[in-house]
């Protein structure tokens, strides 16, 4: 984890219960995770995109090997999509 000094703040804290970091700083800090995820994703061969992924245990991968790496991450992306849209309309208010 980059900067784990940020869960307490996004991920265990009550919504409106903390002061926020500065907007560069969390930009900076975004562009590191996504320089780091990037990384990792662009080293991974694509034949393990297809391999199980560490939340599935071996027995339920044998049943539903579509529960893979890549179905993983897809979605997770369209979940982190959905959430985007989600702000654009509440910044649209």
């Amino acid at each position: 984890m980059l900067f784990p000094e940020l869960n307490p703040l996004f991920i265990d804290a009550a919504d409106k219960t903390i002061t926020l970091p500065p907007v560069q700083q969390v930009r900076q800090q975004w562009s590191a995770i996504h320089s780091t995820l990037m990384g990792h994703m662009t080293s991974l061969p694509a034949e393990e995109w297809f391999t199980r992924h560490a939340s599935i245990s071996e027995d339920d991968f044998a049943k539903e090997p579509h529960r893979n790496r890549l179905n993983l991450l897809m979605n997770r992306t369209n979940h982190m999509s959905y959430h985007r849209g989600q702000l654009a309309l509440l910044a649209g208010k």
